[in-house]
C-alpha cells in the first residue's frame, strides 16, 4: 500500500520536532512493507515557499493520485489549509483517509473530515508506531 503522509507545517512552532515525527512515521510505515510519499521530504526539502499552494498543488495532486490512502498526522490545534486541501483531494479521488492525532489535540477539529474508525489518538511518540499499525490494518482491510 502506498501512503501519502499529510501534516501541518506552516503554523507549527517546532518544525524540527515535526520533521522528526513525520520521518519516524514514514520509516515505520516503510518497515511494514508499505511505501510513502511525504511532500516536505520528497519535493520541498523541508522548506516552504512564499506561494506554497501554487508550487506544490501539482505535486500534491499527482502523488495523491498514485497513493492508496492519506494518513494525516495532527500534532496541534492549529488549522492548516494544506492539510484541508489534501483531505478534500483524497476524498474527491476516493482515497481512504486516516488520522493520527496526538493527545490532547482536539480531535473534533477534523471530525467533519474523518471517520472515527480511522482516527487514532496517541499520547506520546512511543505510542505512535502501535497506533500507526492499527490504522494501517484498518485502512488495508477497507480497500
Amino acid at each position: 500500500m502506498k501512503c501519502y503522509i499529510g501534516y501541518k507545517f506552516s503554523n507549527i512552532a517546532d518544525k524540527q520536532d515535526l520533521k522528526m515525527k513525520v520521518l519516524s512515521l514514514a520509516e515505520h510505515i516503510i518497515s511494514t512493507g508499505n511505501t510513502t510519499f511525504v511532500l516536505g521530504r520528497d519535493v520541498q526539502n523541508w522548506h516552504s515557499s512564499p506561494f506554497p499552494m501554487l508550487k506544490t498543488l501539482p505535486h500534491v495532486f499527482i502523488n495523491m493520485f498514485k497513493c492508496d490512502c492519506l494518513i494525516s498526522l495532527v500534532t496541534d490545534n492549529s488549522t492548516s489549509t494544506g492539510l484541508l486541501v489534501e483531505n478534500i483531494l483524497a476524498t474527491l479521488l476516493m482515497k481512504k483517509r486516516g488520522f493520527l492525532v496526538v493527545n490532547p489535540v482536539n480531535k473534533h477539529i477534523y471530525n467533519f473530515l474523518s471517520d472515527p474508525e480511522f482516527t487514532l489518538i496517541f499520547n506520546n511518540d512511543e505510542e505512535l508506531p502501535k497506533s500507526t499499525d492499527i490504522l494501517l490494518d484498518r485502512l488495508k482491510n477497507s480497500l
